[in-house]
């Protein structure tokens, strides 16, 4: 008699979990996963923007950086790049010695950052045709360590003729148009490595907020 008691005590302690347990698995919400950083990223209110009137796409910056277009809207200048500064190049010559920038003097500690970007027609089968005409030289990196938009984005490394200094190019493809970025970085001390500065941080939150 008292081992049927235990057994019944036992099996309603057991149907009781179940029932708590199926509850609790019903009534608990479903986790989303975390959208990527890109994904969810906004473009601050007072950074300034530009549209390509050819391509369509739009880049957006800090205010403190300097915008220089090409004239999109000529449809006599049948390419050209924009250029984008994370300083102000006016009187920059006054610091050149024989096309040698002296970037301490310009600059004091800023890191100098520079990118030129071009954009053309591309079908997805002549890709590896434009990566071939502009960046034949190049050695593609295995991973990019910048994302333009939320495209997929290739790194090609090349050495500057002049300096030996690594430029970084990156290209993404749309479905129909080619965006390629040259990036320049100069006064980088010997011992600081470019991507842990703050400059580099901002540069892949402007790259990160391209639409």
């Amino acid at each position: 008699m008292n081992k049927t008691i235990i057994v019944v005590a036992v099996l309603a302690l057991i149907v009781t979990g179940f029932i708590a347990f199926s509850r609790e698995s019903v009534e608990s919400p479903v986790t989303s996963p975390t959208p990527k950083a890109s994904q969810i990223a906004e473009i601050p209110s007072d950074w300034s923007s530009y549209t390509s009137p050819r391509f369509g796409y739009t880049l957006s910056y800090p205010k403190e950086w300097f915008f220089v277009p090409f004239d999109e809207a000529n449809s006599e200048i049948l390419q050209g790049s924009h250029t984008l500064l994370n300083y102000n190049y006016n009187g920059i010559e006054a610091y050149m010695n024989h096309g040698m920038v002296d970037w301490q003097k310009f600059l004091g500690e800023q890191v100098a950052i520079k990118i030129d970007l071009f954009a053309e027609r591309v079908e997805e089968v002549d890709r590896e045709a434009f990566i071939n005409k502009y960046y034949s030289e190049a050695s593609r990196a295995s991973e990019s360590d910048l994302i333009i938009g939320e495209l997929e984005t290739i790194q090609l490394n090349t050495a500057d003729s002049i300096s030996g200094e690594l430029i970084r190019s990156y290209v993404a493809f749309t479905d129909s148009t080619a965006i390629s970025l040259n990036l320049f970085a100069y006064n980088l001390p010997s011992q600081v490595v470019l991507g842990d500065t703050n400059e580099w941080q901002e540069l892949a939150k402007i790259l990160s907020a391209f639409r």
